[in-house]
């Protein structure tokens, strides 16, 4: 990765983290929508992320680390594909992910987060990206 690579990557992940959770969820659901940001979350009621959105209510610590790996993703994806493709790549099955989902491994960490499964997802979306 060369340097202007890596601060840019560095930048977008600073710029992600400092973002409340209600901003992140507001952001999640514009780019790829509701339904699409619970599953992210493992949730299953779609009202939980509208209050999350309004900061009705503050996601689990967890669940707020997922939604902020999910955000860093679409903003990977979000300069070269629309919604309809960021939501396919999120829900389909990955090989640099075991032939898991995207969205399936974001579920997982939204119960249980692991740094290097975020990072995985991560690089996953970058390959895609730069394919």
């Amino acid at each position: 990765m060369s340097l202007a690579a890596a601060l840019v990557e560095r930048d977008l992940l600073e710029e992600v983290h400092a973002l409340g959770p209600d901003e992140v969820v507001r952001e999640l659901t514009k780019a790829i929508g509701r339904s699409a940001v619970a599953l992210v979350a493992g949730v299953k009621e779609t009202k939980l992320v509208a209050k999350w959105e309004k900061g009705d209510v503050v996601p689990q610590m967890s669940r707020e680390l997922t939604l902020k790996t999910a955000l860093q993703i679409v903003r990977i994806l979000q300069p070269r594909y629309q919604k309809g493709t960021i939501v396919s790549w999120l829900s389909g099955m990955n090989p640099r992910l075991s032939d898991d989902a995207p969205v399936e491994v974001l579920a997982r960490l939204s119960r249980d987060y692991k740094p290097d499964e975020a990072r995985n997802v991560l690089n996953a979306a970058k390959a895609f990206s730069n394919r």
